[in-house]
């Protein structure tokens, strides 16, 4: 009975020092406002690395039950902004409330800490600059075009699908040598392929024209002089 009498005391103990933390998170210059838009709803208020978590209401408050006595770090866990920490103090004296305090990560907890009014205000420090990405056809055919891959499917399929149509405008000499050049680039060599295709006769300017013309002609020309 002794035993069962001293349990129930240390339960009661253990439940009066707990205590409720409550809070509210304010729009600012960064956070426009608190809708699901503006506030992600896996936002979280969390003590102790996430021993204890609250979820963040629609209007921005939030509560932490039953935080028991000592010294706790409150953190706000957001995949849009980055908040400050604070240092939570909870008495053993059930009669006497938890305090908050500024805290800076990775400092030791202070007991001279500055003492902030509750329910705790928090607002965001910083905004991460993230981009969300957006699938849709217009996305689906830039990656292609980006991919080394797509591009050489595509040379291919210009090589052996189109360059026969353009065969039937061409006289039997040019016709020979892009055929020449399109079996290249059906057995992969793209580089020699296209390269014969820029150097044909067709695609020179006046100037290689000029260079390209037999030595007799010129020859003959300065007999006439």
């Amino acid at each position: 009975m002794l035993i069962s009498t001293t349990a129930v005391l240390a339960v009661s103990l253990g439940l009066a020092a707990a205590a409720n933390i409550k809070g509210n998170i304010r729009a600012n210059d960064l956070l426009a406002d608190l809708s699901p838009r503006g506030l992600s709803s896996s936002t979280r208020v969390v003590l102790d690395g996430g021993r204890w978590s609250a979820r963040v209401a629609r209007g921005g408050e939030w509560e932490l039950q039953g935080v028991p006595e000592g010294e706790w770090v409150l953190d706000v866990l957001s995949p849009q902004y980055d908040f400050d920490q604070y240092l939570v103090r909870v008495p053993s004296d059930p009669a006497s409330p938890p305090t908050l305090h500024p805290h800076t990560p990775f400092s030791p907890l202070s007991s001279t800490a500055h003492t902030l009014p509750s329910p705790l205000s928090l607002s965001p420090r910083a905004s991460r600059a993230w981009v969300q990405r957006e699938d849709g056809f217009g996305t689906q055919i830039k990656g292609m075009l980006a991919n080394p891959m797509m591009l050489l499917m595509g040379a291919t399929v210009i090589g052996v699908v189109l360059v026969p149509m353009l065969l039937k405008n061409m006289d039997p000499d040019a016709a020979g040598e892009a055929a020449k050049r399109r079996d290249m680039i059906a057995r992969g060599d793209i580089g020699g392929g296209l390269k014969g295709i820029m150097d044909a006769p067709g695609n020179r300017g006046p100037a290689e024209v000029a260079r390209a013309a037999p030595a007799g002609r010129a020859k003959g020309k300065n007999r006439r002089k």
